[in-house]
């Protein structure tokens, strides 16, 4: 019997040259060399979260995995540290990584022993297994290298090694792909910057008490967060965040000495995965570089115990913020986030917002509430702008395109992994159901991260003398050219278009982009009126029906109706929005 091979990335340097192959996944076969794979001997392994029932199960077992795993974090990095830090600091640091590392070494192990669970002759050429080039600097380079099939391919290959070794013959080749990075000097550029944010954080102290309200980039404009503090009767200040600067110690000792860690009992092969793996992938700045990130956050002169924080971006990836408002919540202070973007409070699946909750005392919502979370507050759309939008009758129908990482990173309502092939196809299909006149007017708004997509060669590879948008100029300026609005995703969008009340039409497929009970309460009424769709066919068809008129059925009354609704409890307009917003970041 010939031995086929496992393929687990797009890096060919991994591929055989002849004998049959077993793709992980699509995300092996990039679209711009299907000529070459196309020509093969291979299969794809179906994608295990194509059953969306078993991803909603993963969903939950691995949020339990993740709060099991972030208590003995918290234990065994105080321990390690010499310090006495809540849980909550903890989750507020490291959470985001944490969370999203469980389920990505989920999604790696569960496909591999998926692809060879009745496989025993298999070959796999590797590039090397070198752990320590998983190891991330911090959250913002860990979002990155997840992303490239540099890392992926080094993770699957670690994998095989440690777990499904009886049944996988690794072969190394020549490592000509992954590279060392460099060290980064620091430009002449980022130092003035680091000088004029020191200068502004300085001025910003001595214009603040330590007990003021403290805002950081809180999704508002230059002027509302002006007004803002003024509503606080504070003076107007700006605090930012320097470029990054920490020093790590290579080698360290607590990363050697991590398998002495207690780890939790494991009850299955994942668990034993994640006690493998885990504590080594954690991030250099929580281990090797933490005291080097307590002491930055010590100088960049921010307050001492704020009597609340104020911010909308600044709890993700930003560690200096992490770290300087976990030291502060533990003193006492309140932690208030505001609401982003899109997506949240409509979807049965969403880490990261469940996160937001958990970390926070307020959380302020741009309309929706839950009855069930308390700490939601409703305040309105602080981010829109309050004037309408007057299309264009005779321009063109903007069709808005998003990419997601082709591998899976932490988990929400939306398409994973491989299930992006078929949102691409959804819009191609689109497309393609148009009349001729109305595709010569459809023009397509890439988005500015291609992630291996190739979004441009895909739509010119299917429809003839398409037009793009530059993307040059923001969604909004580019729509004062448009007579219509084109949605294929569930996430901020559609929200800004609906607030300036531009014709729009949305579709997407639902079983990639869930919606929970509540929030389909709201879109029916959108489905009801044709603005929403959950097939291309039908939303072609509108459009094709509306397009001599697009006014006459957006500003009917059933439309409008259905869309203030919607917007009233997802991005609703509040004129006294300041005042608000003031009052719920005071707590005397």
């Amino acid at each position: 019997m010939i031995a086929r091979n496992l393929v687990t990335t797009a890096i060919e340097a991994t591929w055989p040259k002849k004998e049959p192959i077993i793709f992980l996944g699509s995300w092996c076969c990039s679209f711009s060399r299907k000529p070459y794979w196309s020509s093969l001997d291979f299969e794809i392994v179906k994608y295990h979260w194509d059953d969306r029932k078993k991803l909603a199960n993963d969903y939950k077992y691995l949020e339990l995995t993740y709060e099991i795993f972030l208590e003995k974090f918290t234990n065994e990095l105080n321990k390690i540290h010499s310090t006495s830090y809540s849980n909550r600091f903890w989750r507020i640091l490291i959470g985001p990584w944490l969370y999203t590392c469980i389920q990505i070494l989920f999604d790696r192990w569960y496909m591999l022993d998926k692809a060879l669970k009745n496989e025993n002759n298999i070959i796999k050429y590797s590039l090397g297994n070198d752990l320590s080039s998983l190891v991330a600097d911090d959250m913002d380079s860990f979002n990155h290298i997840i992303e490239t099939d540099e890392w992926n391919e080094t993770l699957y290959s670690l994998l095989l090694k440690t777990h499904f070794s009886s049944k996988v013959s690794v072969n190394y080749v020549k490592n000509d792909v992954i590279k060392k990075k460099s060290q980064k000097k620091i430009s002449k550029k980022n130092l003035l910057k680091s000088k004029i944010i020191k200068l502004s954080n300085k001025l910003s102290h001595f214009f603040s008490a330590n007990k003021s309200i403290f805002i950081i980039a809180p999704q508002m404009s230059f002027i509302k967060q002006i007004l803002l503090h003024i509503r606080l009767k504070q003076f107007p200040v700006f605090w930012f965040n320097e470029p990054k600067r920490y020093s790590f110690i290579n080698n360290s000792k607590f990363r050697d000495n991590i398998d002495l860690l207690n780890k939790p009992e494991s009850s299955n092969d994942f668990e034993d995965v994640l006690n493998n793996y885990i504590f080594k992938l954690i991030p250099r700045i929580y281990l090797e570089g933490f005291k080097s990130l307590l002491q930055t956050t010590k100088l960049q002169g921010w307050p001492n115990a704020p009597e609340s924080i104020f911010t909308s971006n600044s709890y993700a990836s930003d560690e200096n913020f992490k770290c300087w408002a976990g030291h502060q919540v533990d003193l006492g202070s309140k932690l208030i986030i505001g609401q982003h973007g899109g997506n949240f409070g409509m979807t049965p699946m969403a880490i990261h917002e469940t996160h937001q909750f958990k970390i926070s005392d307020k959380w302020l919502s741009w309309g929706w509430s839950n009855s069930k979370q308390k700490k939601i507050i409703p305040v309105g759309n602080f981010k829109s702008r309050q004037s309408k939008m007057k299309s264009k009758t005779d321009g063109d129908a903007l069709l808005v395109s998003m990419t997601l990482p082709k591998f899976s990173y932490y988990l929400y309502s939306v398409p994973i992994a491989s299930q992006m092939d078929d949102y691409f196809t959804s819009q191609l299909d689109f497309a393609k159901a148009l009349p001729k006149h109305i595709r010569e007017k459809l023009k397509i708004r890439l988005y500015p991260l291609d992630r291996d997509w190739n979004q441009k060669e895909r739509w010119q590879s299917e429809i003839e003398s398409i037009s793009f948008d530059n993307g040059k100029k923001t969604l909004l300026d580019s729509l004062t050219q448009s007579r219509i609005f084109i949605g294929t995703y569930n996430a901020t969008t559609y929200l800004e278009t609906f607030s300036v009340n531009m014709p729009s039409i949305l579709f997407w497929n639902p079983n990639h982009w869930e919606l929970n009970e509540e929030a389909m309460n709201y879109f029916n009424y959108l489905i009801k009126v044709k603005v929403l769709h959950f097939s291309p066919q039908s939303a072609a068809s509108h459009l094709t029906h509306i397009w001599d008129d697009i006014d006459n059925w957006w500003f009917s009354n059933d439309v409008q109706e259905a869309v203030i609704n919607f917007n009233n409890h997802y991005s609703k307009k509040n004129s006294n929005i300041i005042n608000t917003i003031a009052k719920h970041l005071k707590y005397y």
